[in-house]
């Protein structure tokens, strides 16, 4: 810890408290010293550039990266990040616990966004690769916002095919993982669908792998038909049958529920 307060220094911040820490990586409360960006003394050419633009299309729902390189500790180079920490902000996750099974209209509220992410992140030809509602905050009454790009890979030719990959059983692995290699961007579409699922049942669609590909999804409560195809083209377990991430937004507008979504912003503001 003292190491990497001092290099940390060197590169112009000051590390402070730890306020996590996932299966790549540990993560601390810092701030800049005099306002100096971050300067990489190795930067990595194959990392994600920055997070919050993609050319000069601004990325509102994703934190903003302030800087990114590599320091030195002892024997080994540690790669890092330097992000936005957004203030009053909620964990997803945390709000689904206290508030799940929400209304259609809000778990379609908040559906809409979550697409918004991915399709932002797809613009800019990556994946996230760890979506799951503890890598998203509410940091508005209404805006959700995507963290944690430690599993995030570039799609190639609308591929990213991984002979085997890091995240979270059920939230982001599809039942192809059973069988080898599979394609993270169809993953993150089975990734929307768990979400999805959990925001309107409050449970997970199935309780394995092999489970979510042998098994029909269970409706535990009355639902319209629009929420059912989407959740059926979203968790269908042929990864080629499954809706493509070009087609989500179209998916979601052609299946909105009857109530719209101006009555969640009222609740909510």
């Amino acid at each position: 810890m003292v190491k990497a307060q001092a290099e940390m220094r060197k590169a112009g911040y000051e590390l402070l408290d730890q306020l996590g820490h996932g299966g790549f990586g540990l993560v601390y409360r810092g701030r800049p010293l005099n306002n100096t960006p971050y300067t990489p003394s190795q930067p990595r050419s194959d990392t994600v550039r920055g997070s919050s633009s993609c050319g000069s299309e601004s990325v509102t729902s994703v934190v903003d990266l302030l800087g990114y390189g590599q320091i030195s500790l002892g024997n080994d180079d540690v790669f890092t990040l330097v992000m936005e920490k957004p203030a009053g902000c909620l964990s997803f996750a945390s709000y689904l616990r206290r508030q799940a099974p929400l209304t259609e209209s809000m778990a379609f509220f908040f559906l809409e966004q979550l697409v918004s992410i991915v399709m932002a992140i797809h613009r800019c030809g990556w994946v996230h690769g760890d979506l799951k509602p503890s890598n998203l905050l509410i940091c508005d009454p209404d805006q959700l916002k995507a963290i944690d790009y430690g599993l995030a890979r570039e799609v190639v030719n609308d591929q990213c095919i991984v002979p085997a990959a890091g995240g979270t059983l059920l939230w982001n692995i599809p039942p192809e993982r059973i069988n080898g290699a599979y394609d993270l961007v169809k993953s993150t579409v089975w990734s929307v669908g768990v979400i999805y699922y959990c925001m309107v049942f409050g449970k997970l669609p199935f309780p394995s792998l092999r489970k979510a590909k042998n098994s029909p999804l269970r409706w535990h409560h009355n639902i319209s038909s629009g929420a059912k195809f989407m959740l059926q083209r979203l968790l269908d377990p042929e990864p080629n049958r499954r809706v493509a991430i070009k087609d989500l937004e179209q998916l979601i507008q052609t299946n909105a529920p009857p109530s719209g979504v101006l009555e969640i912003r009222r609740l909510l503001n």
